[in-house]
């Protein structure tokens, strides 16, 4: 009996390449491989590597017509035999291909892709893949390898052997090589209340997610975003899929519900979807609309509406977090495809204090404000805790809210990004003393990105909000730093004791400056004349 060579059908998936060992029962006539599960706008080629014998259910593999030895790439994977079956008178003698031993399969996908890189001439078919399947006709008995262009050779390796049939005039094959997805989400760091946050979320776009004949087609993306209430007004501005850009709210490329179904309403559903696959007429016909691994870039904007929390070590309260799900066709009685791919950005806002003193002691009753700046007071605290409403750093000539310090001659700032620059003047001086007649420039403090907090039953609650006392409920940790640190850091803007003469309105100081001078001139002459007339006495 005919020895059976030990090779069955196999699809090699090798650094970008899908190796099908492909074999059929029957002699003669014409074959066909299918590649299932293929990359769209991926090119697959296939390569015959050696041709086959068929009798019956027995496979014997040959080289090829032309071929005289083993092909140097696969040589340190298959061997030229001689085989004899049968014994006297009916022996009989063959050559014929075997395995070497039991080489590693990365051993084996690296050297069948190698002969591939090296044998042109080789190559019986190529096909770029503009749907969901690839299928390679007009083939004859033999071992083929099929390589796909497939991420640029980066893929992993992975083999399947598959059965074969006598019934069958072709094989399936299905593509292994999986996409590995990359979420990124960017920003800047820290803002100022009123400030409108910027995020870009970028990824690829797999068009299957899970490998082989289980691998899943992905219909579309949800975007989730939990846009925590420190957030407000959130919109998408741009998706941008490929090379294409939809920046609009009208027309047919335009951020519609028509073409990303939620996106008009996702600063209130927090959640959009982008179509991946186009629907057929079958239960399960389903077309990618892009190229496998297309990149995608979303951008959107919110509005920065309270103060968030700082300790970024221990909570999540100033975390805005994105999640990104593949939606895949659910094949009958099968379950949904469960994935969630994550990436958030931190924010925070900061602080800056100032103190009035005499130089000695603290001062109440002084007050400010501030070139560009809104403030609201902070409810819950004495005087002289104020959240931003809005800064205006370009807003160079007007000043915004007058505020006054506490009893404790302290004036918080709550709700700054760090790198502001505040210019404030004092508007009241306190009650005795001279006001400050220049400007001044107040610098939020940066320590260790730590939530103010004012006394020790005087916190923010999870979403940034002052409430009276301590808050557990939405999430456990509570935020105890006191603003010592900031008090130590605070500016100290001093007062001196007396009144100054008026320098502004009637005639102000001028009424005074002409009368004095009037004053030293008499003076002068009633000396001199004086000092005249003793010298004519004597």
């Amino acid at each position: 009996m005919k020895k059976i060579f030990a090779l069955v059908l196999a699809l090699m998936l090798v650094a970008g390449m899908v190796s099908a060992l492909a074999d059929w029962q029957g002699n003669g006539g014409t074959k066909t491989i299918t590649v299932h599960n293929a990359m769209k706008g991926e090119t697959y080629s296939i390569y015959k590597l050696f041709d086959a014998t068929v009798d019956g259910n027995n496979i014997a593999y040959t080289l090829k017509s032309g071929d005289t030895a083993i092909p140097t790439d696969v040589a340190g994977i298959f061997q030229l035999e001689t085989i004899t079956e049968g014994t006297a008178p009916n022996e009989r003698t063959y050559s014929a291909i075997t395995k070497i031993g039991t080489p590693t399969d990365a051993a084996v996908q690296a050297a069948l892709k190698d002969y591939a890189t090296h044998n042109a001439s080789a190559k019986v078919g190529e096909i770029e893949c503009t749907g969901s399947t690839v299928a390679f006709t007009d083939l004859t008995d033999g071992y083929y390898i099929i390589v796909s262009t497939f991420n640029d050779g980066k893929s992993e390796t992975i083999e399947k052997v598959i059965g074969t049939s006598t019934t069958t005039d072709g094989c399936d094959v299905y593509e292994k090589n999986t996409t590995e997805v990359t979420v990124v989400k960017t920003g800047d760091t820290d803002y100022s209340i009123g400030d409108v946050v910027t995020y870009t979320v970028t990824f690829n776009g797999p068009n299957y997610r899970g490998s082989g004949s289980e691998a899943r087609i992905v219909t579309k993306y949800t975007v989730k975003d939990t846009l925590p209430q420190f957030l407000s007004r959130a919109q998408v501005t741009k998706i941008k899929i490929g090379t294409t850009e939809y920046t609009g709210t009208t027309g047919d490329t335009g951020l519609t519900d028509a073409n990303f179904p939620g996106v008009t309403t996702f600063g209130t559903t927090k959640t959009f979807d982008i179509p991946w696959a186009t629907k057929g007429t079958g239960a399960h016909d389903w077309t990618s609309k892009y190229p496998n691994g297309t990149s995608i870039e979303i951008t959107y904007t919110a509005t920065l509406t309270q103060i968030v929390k700082i300790d970024g070590t221990t909570n999540t309260g100033n975390k805005n977090i994105v999640d990104i799900q593949p939606v895949t066709d659910t094949p009958d009685g099968g379950t949904p495809w469960d994935e969630h791919l994550t990436d958030d950005h931190e924010i925070f806002t900061y602080g800056a204090a100032l103190k009035k003193t005499d130089g000695t002691s603290t001062l109440a009753g002084a007050k400010f404000h501030f070139k560009g700046l809104d403030l609201t007071p902070a409810n819950h605290y004495e005087k002289g805790v104020y959240f931003v409403s809005s800064y205006d750093p370009s807003d160079s000539a007007d000043y915004g809210t007058e505020v006054e310090v506490g009893a404790d001659g302290m004036l918080y700032i709550l709700g700054l990004a760090s790198d502001v620059d505040l210019i404030g003047e004092e508007t009241v001086a306190p009650s005795g003393h001279n006001k400050l007649t220049s400007t001044f420039t107040l610098e939020p403090q940066v320590m260790s990105h730590t939530i103010w907090t004012y006394a020790e039953d005087r916190y923010f609650d999870e979403d940034g909000n002052v409430v009276s006392e301590s808050v557990t409920s939405g999430r456990t940790t509570e935020v105890t730093k006191n603003m010592t640190d900031l008090d130590a850091q605070a500016l100290e803007i001093i007062n001196n004791k007396g009144t100054e003469l008026p320098d502004t309105g009637g005639i102000g100081t001028t009424i005074f400056y002409v009368g004095g001078g009037i004053l030293v001139l008499a003076a002068v002459i009633l000396l001199v004349t004086k000092r005249r007339m003793n010298a004519k006495d004597d």
